[in-house]
C-alpha cells in the first residue's frame, strides 16, 4: 500500500473525496496511489500536502518527487530545498 493510500484510510477518506478537494478525477488519485506518477503534477501534490498537512515526502515516495518537472524556478528552488533537507541536512 502506498504512503498516499495510508494517509487516505487512515484519514477515512475516499479517493473522490480527496479527488474533488484536489480538482482532479478519481482516477488520477487511483493513478498516483498505483505509483504512475505522470498523472501527479507538482500543482497536484501540493493540493493533496495541503488536505493532509504534509509535505510530499509523506505521501510519495523520492523516486517519484525526482521525476517532477517543475514549471519554474520557485518550484525547482522548492523541490531541491526539500530534497536536501529530507537526504542532506
Amino acid at each position: 500500500m502506498t504512503k498516499l493510500k495510508q494517509m487516505r484510510y487512515a484519514k477515512g477518506v475516499s479517493q473522490c473525496e480527496l479527488a474533488k478537494f484536489v480538482g482532479v478525477s478519481r482516477q488520477t488519485i487511483s493513478y498516483i496511489e498505483n505509483g504512475k506518477n505522470g498523472e501527479c503534477s507538482w500543482k497536484t501534490a501540493e493540493r493533496i500536502c495541503q488536505f493532509f498537512s504534509c509535505t510530499p515526502f509523506e505521501i510519495l515516495d523520492v523516486g517519484m518527487l525526482l521525476r517532477f518537472e517543475p514549471r519554474n524556478a520557485d518550484e525547482a528552488k522548492t523541490l531541491i530545498n526539500m530534497i536536501e533537507e529530507k537526504y542532506v541536512a
